[in-house]
């Protein structure tokens, strides 16, 4: 909870760093790190699918980015500012 006393929470959690990177600059690595293919091999994606994406992490990344921003955000926010915490 935002409000959460402290004292009260099971877990504490601190941003150590944040940085600012272009939505489509997004490596192998991270995209990897970010679960994509985890999630594409894990039934985020139909079944012929899969195959292709466990070699191309940043096409996974950019299939998850849609489930979840809707169709077509990766090509409309190609140029967006995100941040990684």
């Amino acid at each position: 909870a935002r409000y959460m006393p402290q004292k009260l929470s099971r877990i504490l959690l601190q941003v150590r760093e944040v940085q600012t990177h272009k939505l489509r600059d997004i490596s192998t690595v991270d995209a990897s790190a970010e679960g994509a293919v985890h999630w594409a091999i894990n039934g985020g994606v139909h079944r012929e699918a899969r195959a292709a994406l466990r070699t191309n992490a940043v096409r996974a990344f950019s299939l998850l980015w849609e489930t979840i921003h809707g169709v077509g955000s990766w090509e409309l926010h190609a140029n967006e500012l995100v941040h990684a915490y």
